[in-house]
């Protein structure tokens, strides 16, 4: 009976500390707005620079990226609920973009050839350019993108100025710091 009450103890003990740990690092809270980004080595982190490649767009024609900006970057997961709900505000950023002058491109995420034209046609996100990356080879894992790095601004060098979930706040910091620059 003994050997039961304290296994009982562990496992509460457990679940309150698991709790513990999300409600204090494990997400994040509105009032931690995510600055620039402050590059790591590519050591399995986040890369130093923006990477070249080429991918498809949705209407199959292949686009080149020498890894130069500036350049605003969305990133879409096609099976993402989140993402699909998040298109208007990636719209919004659209029209940022467009006063600024800076092209946009919206990448679909683990879509291909024909998931990425039937998403672009379902849920009509608007890009300077709509690219598909399958399986996340370019996006995912060379520029380490995620939910919470859905939104990049890539500099004129290839250096990343914001890499965060989609938040206007500072996005909006690092493209006037592009501007203040003459960029």
């Amino acid at each position: 009976m003994r050997s039961n009450r304290l296994v009982d103890f562990l496992i509460v003990a457990t679940i309150v500390a698991c709790g513990a740990y999300y409600v204090t690092r494990g997400r994040a809270t509105p009032a931690a707005i995510p600055t620039p980004v402050t590059v790591v080595p590519s050591t399995g982190g986040f890369p130093d620079k923006a990477v070249s490649f080429q991918l498809h767009r949705i209407d199959g024609s292949t686009l080149d990226y020498a890894g130069k900006g500036p350049l605003i970057v969305t990133l879409t997961a096609v099976a993402c609920q989140g993402c699909r709900e998040r298109i208007p505000l990636d719209k919004e950023l659209l029209a940022m973009a467009k006063s600024q002058k800076i092209p946009l491109y919206n990448v679909l995420v683990f879509g291909d050839d024909t998931t990425g034209p039937e998403f672009a046609k379902q849920y009509q996100p608007e890009a300077d350019e709509i690219l598909v990356d399958p399986g996340g080879r370019v996006f995912v894992d060379q520029y380490r993108g995620s939910d919470n790095n859905c939104w990049m601004l890539i500099g004129p060098q290839g250096e990343f100025r914001y890499r965060g979930p989609a938040n206007m706040t500072p996005m909006k910091t690092a493209l006037a710091e592009l501007a203040a620059q003459g960029f």
